[in-house]
């Protein structure tokens, strides 16, 4: 919500792009490797790593070997990112 408009949200961002229609010109696996890692796609990406901890560094001791998602909360956001724009509410 920071970072892209997100259809059937009140706000969004617009630092990434629209994920408008994103099930429609996307596959989930696609989907998923840039929500995994998206600096396999793009090095200098600002978009943070939600299920790797691959190059990571300065991570707070807290979050240490944790990656953001959880296996169950990647499998949840590409469910809702692959619905057909109309099945979302």
């Amino acid at each position: 919500m920071l970072c892209h408009r997100i259809p059937g949200l009140p706000v969004g961002g617009d630092i990434g792009p629209s994920l408008h229609g994103l099930a429609e010109r996307a596959d989930v696996q696609a989907v998923r490797e840039r929500v995994v890692d998206p600096r396999r796609f793009n090095p200098m990406t600002i978009m943070p790593p939600y299920f790797s901890l691959t190059g990571l560094s300065n991570v707070a001791l807290a979050y240490q070997d944790k990656t953001i998602l959880s296996e169950q909360g990647l499998a949840d956001i590409l469910a809702y990112l692959m619905q057909p724009e109309g099945a979302r509410r």
